[in-house]
């Protein structure tokens, strides 16, 4: 089981998330705030990604432009009682948008405090987690026929939450489809739910239309490659992803539910700095003709 080079990626959300403010003509949003999306993984170098100065017309593409993507940056995390680094800027294809902050000086380690400062023009946000002591697992998968779509398969998964994490959230890639992970659809859960033994949670794959006008779909196509992060998390986190799965439930289109109520924890900004501690998985589900 190794680590993807893609890892979290919910930034669709996020650009939602920074539309602040609402133009009389109901037609154009604006957001003057910048946007930092970040994390640190038990045994991972941290990834920070930054954004400003978005502009989104209602029923069009989203466009992004130099502006838009918070190069030049000073990004620095620091452990407590450790080690501090400025990480460096680079393209990285494997994100959206493809721009990244990272280092190799910090590697992350369960129940270590790490704290993120970023300073570009006028802004300086900053953020403090901690990585969980317990990492969440997966026991097994079970792969079936959909039961909405004979072209499609449903994935789920046996969990019985050996190391008691209090709060897990789950991460997909299906590539081809999409080669970086993003937060699953409603794929947020509580320690109670696995009371008792393995229980199944489904998986599905995560919104994403938001930022291509996609139509949604939860199951996968035959043939994918599908990764999945099943990440501890803390209490910060968890109402960080569970609101915005209901969000995206209640409004099926984020652009429209009530955004400002998926709180990050950063401060001076929008966004968030979370620490996790993980498994990753990777299945390659069987072609069409396999299981007929």
């Amino acid at each position: 089981m190794g680590s993807p080079k893609y890892l979290n990626m919910i930034h669709a959300f996020l650009m939602a998330l920074s539309l602040c403010s609402c133009s009389n003509n109901g037609h154009e949003y604006d957001m003057h705030d910048i946007v930092v999306e970040g994390w640190i993984d038990n045994g991972q170098n941290p990834v920070v990604i930054i954004t400003k100065s978005l502009y989104l017309q209602i029923n069009s593409k989203i466009e992004i432009n130099d502006s838009y993507v918070g190069t030049g940056a000073v990004v620095k995390v620091s452990c407590e009682g450790g080690d501090t680094a400025i990480l460096e800027g680079k393209t990285d294809t494997h994100y959206l948008p493809p721009y990244i902050y990272t280092t190799d000086k910090i590697t992350g380690q369960a129940g270590k405090t790490y704290s993120l400062c970023v300073e570009l023009d006028q802004y300086r946000a900053t953020a403090q987690t901690v990585i969980p002591l317990e990492q969440a697992v997966i026991d097994s998968f079970r792969i079936e026929p959909s039961a909405d779509s004979d072209s499609l398969l449903s994935l789920s998964a046996f969990v019985s939450n050996p190391n008691k994490c209090r709060y897990m959230s789950t991460f997909i890639a299906a590539k081809p489809d999409a080669n970086y992970l993003m937060n699953a659809y409603m794929g947020t859960y509580k320690d109670q739910k696995f009371e008792g033994g393995s229980k199944i949670i489904e998986l599905n794959k995560p919104y994403k239309s938001i930022a291509t006008r996609d139509i949604y779909y939860s199951d996968f196509n035959y043939g994918d490659s599908v990764t999945i992060k099943f990440s501890g998390i803390d209490s910060l986190a968890y109402e960080f992803w569970n609101n915005i799965g209901i969000i995206s439930t209640i409004k099926n289109n984020t652009v429209t539910g009530d955004i400002k109520n998926a709180k990050g924890n950063i401060s001076g900004g929008l966004g968030y700095w979370f620490g996790y501690n993980s498994s990753i998985y990777t299945l390659i589900l069987p072609e069409k003709k396999q299981i007929q």
